[in-house]
């Protein structure tokens, strides 16, 4: 019997004591909540985190979107008359907000061929496509390349349709981007109608041997001209001459311990129709022979430009890097 007793005791000093716990655990959570409202009340509660009531005035940060692809560029395609959007795709806005094309329902717009269209995105109105000549989306009658129906923060310009043939935008935050390569091959350069000049920044610091190297954009150069000075024991100024090529050339076509550096800048006329070049290129020879070189270029812009974008093509690399910069 009195084990029974003291069984019974026992089970009452527990019982009391997870009274006592509970008791003391509802204090701590009660404290804790007004912690957390007395934090909230304050002007200026603590300086590193955002009040809930601030947050909505602080989440658009002022960055540009970006589409979360290879080329920065939203896949999409004209078919049987219609504009369509893929699924999959990521949109990244204000830096950290992430929204997938695949939730939204409308992303297939009808288009006219002989019409001009501008393909946008917010987050309120989702994917849309506007008329260049409606009166409400263009009530001044501006052209579509005016920097008025550019991306800005909050809505994006995602593609240019015009004649039946489709531009897509280029959204980055960084407008640059670095390649390095070797050998023979190509690179694909996006090109794209809002962003109207580039810059292309190439360096060969490794000798090519005994074939001369080469680094090309296929184009239909109209004129290209250029001169050029060389320095070693005495200065020799050369003329320049003009001529017709089919290609922009990116380098001097150096070989043997020859190295280079140039810098080519390309601006566009609206709707990437024709373009202009002004490039600069310093070598090194292994005569110790240092040239100098301008040239300028100037020509139609390849179809293929507008849909897709420039080959890059090369042959005979050692070691080279480009940076393409895309200039607002």
């Amino acid at each position: 019997m009195s084990e029974i007793l003291d069984a019974i005791s026992a089970l009452g000093d527990a019982t009391a004591d997870m009274t006592v716990a509970k008791e003391s655990f509802e204090a701590v959570r009660q404290d804790a909540e007004q912690a957390i409202s007395d934090h909230l009340t304050e002007d200026n509660a603590h300086s590193q985190y955002v009040k809930t009531d601030r947050f909505e005035q602080v989440k658009k940060l002022p960055i540009y979107p970006e589409v979360m692809s290879d080329d920065n560029r939203l896949n999409m395609m004209l078919e049987n008359g219609h504009l369509i959007i893929e699924d999959d795709q990521i949109i990244r806005l204000y830096g950290w907000l992430e929204v997938n094309t695949s939730d939204y329902a409308v992303k297939s717009f009808p288009i006219a061929e002989t019409k001009t269209y501008h393909l946008r995105f917010n987050l309120t109105d989702g994917f849309y496509l506007k008329d260049v000549s409606d009166v409400e989306y263009n009530p001044d009658s501006l052209d579509e390349s005016d920097a008025t129906f550019d991306t800005n923060y909050d809505d994006m310009n995602l593609a240019l349709v015009y004649n039946g043939l489709l531009m897509r935008c280029i959204h980055t935050h960084q407008l640059s981007k670095t390649a390095l390569f070797s050998g023979d091959g190509s690179l694909l350069v996006p090109v794209c109608p809002r962003l109207r000049s580039m810059r292309l920044l190439f360096s060969n610091l490794e000798p090519t041997g005994s074939e001369s190297q080469a680094l090309r954009i296929p184009a239909s150069v109209e004129n290209s001209g250029q001169g050029f000075f060389k320095t070693n024991s005495s200065n020799n100024t050369y003329d320049s001459y003009w001529t017709d090529a089919t290609a922009i050339a990116l380098d001097t076509n150096n070989n043997g311990n020859d190295t280079s550096v140039c810098e080519n800048t390309i601006a566009f006329s609206p709707r990437l129709q024709r373009f202009q070049t002004n490039q600069w290129f310093t070598e090194l020879h292994d005569s110790h022979t240092h040239e100098f070189l301008l040239r300028s270029e100037r020509g139609v812009c390849l179809p293929i430009w507008q849909t897709h974008g420039m080959s890059l093509n090369y042959t005979n690399i050692v070691s080279a890097n480009i940076t393409v910069e895309y200039l607002r």
